[in-house]
């Protein structure tokens, strides 16, 4: 009897802990890439903007791995220099393959090498550090 009882909270244990440490269904991920971002002597927010906007067009828009993106600006506060992409992907696969993908996108879109050099030169100016960060949904907090 007293063998019966043990196993029967053995089991009871596992399926209980099962439930507890079981994790949600799969869900997409997210990066976040935060920029400090300047206006350089001679440069313009609008200039700025039609390079993000050209970026986008080429590249994020064709980019068949990203399922969404957002870019947000720095609202209200004491420093309105950042500049964040929230970046969503169905899986860490994708969010990997996301990357060539993008470099391939964007050789494609400025095929000239000196093309590609001035726009490198002409947008990296606007920025200054970044962070990148990963991040998986968590669903049950959705609205």
């Amino acid at each position: 009897m007293k063998k019966y009882i043990l196993i029967t909270l053995v089991l009871s244990l596992v399926i209980i802990s099962n439930n507890l440490f079981a994790q949600e269904e799969t869900s997409n991920i997210f990066t976040v890439t935060t920029f400090e971002t300047k206006i350089p002597e001679g440069g313009s927010m609008a200039e700025f903007d039609s390079l993000q906007q050209v970026y986008t067009d080429n590249v994020t828009l064709k980019n068949s791995k990203i399922v969404s993106q957002r870019c947000v600006r720095h609202l209200y506060g004491s420093d309105s220099r950042q500049l964040i992409y929230i970046t969503e992907y169905k899986s860490m696969e994708d969010m990997l393959a996301s990357g060539p993908e993008n470099t391939k996108l964007f050789r494609a879109a400025w095929a000239d090498k000196e093309k590609r050099a001035e726009y490198n030169k002409l947008s990296s100016k606007y920025f200054g550090y970044h962070s990148d960060e990963i991040y998986s949904e968590v669903k049950s907090g959705r609205k």
